[in-house]
């Protein structure tokens, strides 16, 4: 049993399976997981469940294209950025108690 086929070879046979999977009867299917799984080295359940539910490579959706954070204090950053530097740098706890006397 050898593990080192590429994820590239990997996803292609489990697609190719795939598409013969589905219209197999249960001994055929038993007969295909034991082939898949000499071949790939996965396990049965993990397998069956890749047939069950497998997307191509390219329909993932890709990072950094999602809701992202709430910046809430994007309009006075720059404000409260120019006060640490002014202030020397200070811890971030320090900061807050020396803005909030001034404010008073």
């Amino acid at each position: 049993m050898d593990n080192s086929f590429n994820y590239s070879f990997r996803m292609k046979y489990i697609e190719k399976l795939k598409n013969q999977y589905h219209k197999l009867d249960r001994l055929a299917k038993k007969k295909a997981i034991d082939n898949a799984v000499r071949i790939l080295g996965y396990n049965r359940k993990y397998l069956i469940n890749l047939l069950n539910n497998f997307k191509p490579h390219n329909s993932y959706k890709i990072k950094g294209q999602g809701r992202g954070r709430k910046s809430s204090y994007t309009c006075i950053k720059h404000i409260i950025s120019d006060l640490w530097e002014q202030f020397g740098c200070i811890w971030a706890k320090r900061i807050k108690v020396v803005i909030s006397e001034n404010i008073n």
